[in-house]
């Protein structure tokens, strides 16, 4: 878990959240993306715009690229002792996966 890379996931979450609804947000998104943010809601919308615009297969590894970050996150959380599941938007992007990984091409 990089804290680093958490706030800098909130900085670009807010910038997106400011221009909702454009092009721009998704290009803010992908570009927090591509620097390997630590923010689930960063993953998770960016994935729900994509699948909106017909582009399944990129919507499918930006799941894939967070689950990733999940997965560690979640060792890290039973190194430490921590009894917590995942989040809801980390269960969200895994039914998303999930959900786009099963619909037909």
């Amino acid at each position: 878990m990089d804290i680093g890379k958490i706030e800098l996931g909130w900085k670009y979450n807010q910038k997106a959240i400011k221009i909702k609804g454009t092009k721009t947000e998704i290009n803010i998104l992908k570009e927090a993306v591509s620097k390997s943010v630590e923010t689930p809601y960063t993953y998770n919308r960016l994935s729900i715009l994509l699948s909106k615009e017909g582009k399944r297969n990129e919507a499918i590894e930006v799941c894939k690229k967070y689950q990733i970050i999940m997965n560690k996150r979640l060792k890290f959380r039973r190194a430490k002792g921590y009894t917590e599941d995942i989040s809801p938007t980390e269960r969200a992007i895994l039914k998303r996966l999930n959900s786009l990984d099963n619909k037909s091409v």
